[in-house]
């Protein structure tokens, strides 16, 4: 059974703006929110953002959907000030196994997140390389359930790509439809986004997500994830850590150091080389020799 602080945002779940329960979970977290809206596809979302606090919560059609708090402090977002009192047992500096050893075998489980059952919703502790970076508190339960919690991670498959480092969290989430765990995990590097749009191209749906925070820009179809763009260069925002997007690549560089890393191409031109990465593409911008962007890009997408 989870027990501590975070009985206040899990009874806030289904709360209105109105209502004294969000203002409490808004009051717990600190500070004033900036308040961002968008309707994607019929459905309106309202971010409630207090990142510098630590906490972001998501409304859906006027009623609150998500809670993210996040565990450290990074260039998108602070690190909520009373982590270790959110869950019983649980601190920002916790491993998978000292979750499962605190709270026993998760709803479900992959490498990326532990799923918890919390009264009303759910509690899930999202992980980087093992390392607990947001708790995400979630009204209900979305990308499915594996049969077994306790299989799950032994089901786990390596997904295949060579470059290890945060571009991995992308190359991960690819695939992933809007607001499951793969997606919300991203969220928690990357933080919420700061405008959004919507087209419809060929009867198919399209959704883009654009973060100045973070420099990055979802492209969701069908409300998968279908691409990721990466800033690491210009004035619309750039991506805040760079030098971990990819082990042994301090970016931004030149074409020379990229290939030295990632070896020839799959199919190059001036102002981009091409990549598979396991079942996706990985895609490095240049302006003259120098890098501008990553995209990773799910196969089948244009790239």
């Amino acid at each position: 059974m989870i027990e501590g602080e975070i009985s206040i945002f899990l009874s806030a779940l289904d709360a209105s703006e109105a209502d004294p329960r969000l203002r409490a979970a808004i009051t717990q977290v600190g500070g004033t929110p900036t308040v961002e809206r968008y309707d994607d596809e019929g459905a309106q979302e309202t971010y409630l953002v207090m990142s510098e606090h630590g906490g972001d919560l998501l409304l859906v059609d006027g009623t609150l959907h998500t809670v993210f708090l996040y565990a450290t402090t990074d260039a998108a977002h602070g690190a909520y000030a009373r982590f270790s009192a959110l869950v019983d047992g649980v601190d920002a500096g916790s491993t998978r196994d000292a979750v499962k050893t605190a709270l026993g075998e998760p709803l479900r489980a992959a490498p990326s997140y532990l799923t918890y059952t919390g009264g009303p919703g759910y509690v899930q502790f999202d992980f980087d390389a093992n390392r607990l970076t947001q708790i995400v508190v979630m009204r209900e339960l979305i990308g499915g359930m594996p049969g077994e919690a306790a299989d799950a991670d032994s089901a786990a498959l390596p997904t295949g790509h060579a470059v290890e480092g945060e571009v991995t969290a992308f190359l991960d989430a690819l695939g992933a439809p809007l607001f499951s765990p793969g997606h919300l995990a991203l969220l928690g590097l990357i933080g919420p986004a700061s405008e959004s749009r919507d087209e419809v191209r060929d009867g198919v749906s399209w959704q883009y997500e654009n973060s100045d925070r973070s420099g990055v820009l979802l492209q969701f179809a069908r409300e998968r994830l279908v691409g990721a763009l990466i800033r690491l260069t210009g004035d619309d925002g750039t991506y805040p850590t760079p030098e971990r997007l990819i082990v042994g690549l301090d970016l931004p560089t030149d074409r020379v150091t990229v290939r030295s890393r990632l070896g020839v191409p799959q199919h190059s031109r001036e102002d981009m080389d091409l990549y598979v990465a396991g079942d996706a593409y990985l895609r490095v911008g240049y302006e003259g020799d120098r890098t501008t962007d990553l995209s990773v890009v799910a196969s089948g997408v244009g790239v």
